[in-house]
């Protein structure tokens, strides 16, 4: 009984891992565009980067996963000053229900990010 609790908590743990590349698109008032975002899990720490068409390839920070919620932020520099962008959802194996949080007013926008195919 035992060794299939720990059986069971394993596959838990391994559906929630977010290590592997992710893509979203974000429909807003401005239009439809997208967001990728890569994950990569080291044991001991999560790093991330999100390519978006504004920006590039951007680092992301803060990235925290506690059982299936993750939050994760972006610091865009415009113009001398930071805007901290928030993300936050719900892991569901090969999706998360996330939303982005403004900066600029907190408005807030819902979207799916679907795991890459060939993710691990």
């Amino acid at each position: 009984m035992r060794l299939a609790a720990m059986f069971a908590l394993l596959s838990l743990a391994q559906a929630l891992s977010i290590a592997g590349t992710w893509s979203a698109t974000i429909n807003s008032p401005g239009g439809s565009f997208a967001q990728v975002f890569t994950f990569h899990d080291t044991g001991k720490t999560l790093t991330g980067t999100m390519v978006n068409g504004r920006q590039g390839t951007v680092p992301l920070s803060d990235i925290v996963v506690q059982g299936d919620q993750i939050h994760f932020d972006w610091i865009e520099n415009s113009q001398g000053q930071n805007f901290d962008w928030k993300y936050a959802g719900v892991i569901h194996a090969n999706e998360m229900d996330l939303t982005l949080t403004v900066p600029m007013g907190g408005k807030t926008i819902h979207m799916i990010a679907k795991r890459a195919a060939n993710a691990t």
